[in-house]
């Protein structure tokens, strides 16, 4: 066996020539302290950096935990307000479209659109003229007294044929024979 050098040197670069390496002092081996009694005083100063340890930590947990909940809550009101966006977008969509509906219905029921309807898909025509029927006096007597409803006259009045209003008795008359229903 060979026996294991103690001394290397290390090869420079430059041209292949060896540089003996510098030694360096021989370390001294650490020294432990002397041993000492602990006395409370030291107790307490340790406990107290340990509490003051313990505090530091809780509280920088404490900050970190408030950070995390408060990005989480930002993150909850970004997406509620964008559901609120979505929400108000569709409102104003059915609000369009409301009123939207609200001109077609008025559209369709206007008198001359009735008309127009009424003249091309179901073939009628307006009438040439228009004549009101109004009944005598003597017509109104004779059916107040065949009828037997003598009793029931109604109140209300009707124009007569010179266009005055009579009382309601030949309305009341008449009414039978215009409406179908005694």
């Amino acid at each position: 066996m060979a026996a294991p050098t103690t001394a290397r040197r290390p090869m420079t670069r430059d041209l292949g020539t060896a540089r003996p390496q510098r030694s360096r002092p021989a370390e001294s081996p650490r020294r432990r302290p002397p041993l000492r009694l602990v006395d409370d005083a030291r107790r307490k100063a340790a406990h107290r950096r340990r509490r003051a340890r313990l505090v530091v930590v809780v509280a920088a947990m404490l900050a970190a935990g408030t950070l995390f909940l408060l990005a989480a809550f930002n993150a909850m009101l970004v997406t509620g307000q964008s559901r609120i966006d979505h929400l108000q977008a569709k409102v104003a969509e059915a609000q369009t479209e409301y009123s939207a509906n609200r001109l077609k219905v008025a559209q369709l029921e206007a008198p001359s659109h009735i008309v127009e309807v009424a003249q091309q898909r179901l073939g009628m025509v307006p009438p040439p003229g228009v004549t009101y029927l109004t009944p005598s006096e003597a017509m109104a007597a004779q059916v107040e007294h065949g009828s037997g409803q003598g009793s029931q006259h109604s109140t209300t009045t009707a124009p007569d044929t010179n266009g005055k209003r009579d009382g309601g008795a030949s309305w009341a008359a008449a009414k039978p024979y215009l409406g179908g229903t005694p």
